[in-house]
């Protein structure tokens, strides 16, 4: 698959833009300034894979547009644009009951959708960091004071990944979730941390995280999340492109409460 993100060279007074599904931008640099101009649809269209990269171009100018002056010292001639996970967790759920047997393992593919971020430089702040699609909010916890807000996406993972089209705005996580338990386990929705995450690029272009290891009970509100090292090997070779948002420090073994897993009713 052809990549959309990238290094990218501006001349001094040029301005270069991006299609990125519903997503328009453009970035002109100035000597101590880049302007970004930004048109972002209120639609929600998560299958819309089209994307178109212009060349030096005259600065967008549509209905609706933002923009965003970031004046620093001086500007370098290249910018790196990036996508990243989300800056919260995903909810996604099945378009039917899942239920899950009594010490029973199961591998799901979850899709989640993907934010553009705009850095000069390795270490540097994001002069740009916002989805390409903008999801919808989601409340997810045990009732409307207990929770947190998510964000919400339309598709839920597979049992194979052929199953998943390969998507420029979308990464792949596989969780394997155990149902350690003797009773028959109901997965209604699963709150993916993203944020925790790193994302890797796959030779084939697909984008991908590390698996999450769910280990939860049919009578416990906690579930046990392990976030496995490296990539799972059918993703083949990958690079690491983006690091998590937020580090888990010296451990990856983290308590969840049923906020990530609901198997009972819940606000929303």
């Amino acid at each position: 698959m052809h990549r959309w993100w990238g290094q990218q060279r501006w001349q001094m007074d040029e301005t270069l833009a991006w299609n990125l599904a519903e997503l328009h931008l453009s970035v002109t640099r100035f000597t101590q300034e880049w302007q970004l101009r930004i048109v972002q649809s209120t639609r929600i269209s998560e299958e819309q894979k089209h994307w178109q990269f212009h060349g030096p171009s005259a600065p967008l100018d549509m209905p609706g547009m933002e923009l965003r002056r970031h004046i620093i010292g001086d500007t370098h001639d290249t910018l790196q644009l990036l996508p990243a996970l989300a800056d919260r967790p995903v909810v996604v759920r099945p378009a039917y009951p899942i239920y899950i047997g009594a010490q029973v393992s199961v591998l799901l593919h979850i899709s989640t959708p993907l934010w553009v971020m705009l850095r000069q430089g390795e270490n540097a702040s994001s002069l740009l960091d916002i989805p390409i699609t903008r999801p919808t909010d989601s409340w997810l916890g045990a009732n409307t004071c207990a929770g947190e807000i998510c964000y919400a996406t339309r598709v839920f993972g597979r049992l194979h990944l052929h199953e998943i089209s390969q998507h420029p705005f979308r990464a792949v996580t596989p969780v394997r979730i155990l149902n350690d338990s003797d009773q028959v386990f109901p997965l209604e929705r699963l709150a993916v941390p993203v944020q925790l995450l790193p994302l890797h690029v796959s030779e084939a272009g697909r984008l991908w995280t590390p698996t999450l290891n769910l280990r939860c009970h049919a009578s416990s509100q906690h579930a046990e999340i392990h976030i496995a090292k490296e990539v799972d090997p059918m993703a083949g070779p990958t690079t690491l492109l983006v690091p998590p948002r937020t580090p888990l420090g010296g451990g990856n073994l983290i308590r969840a409460l049923d906020s990530l897993i609901a198997s009972r009713k819940i606000a929303s």
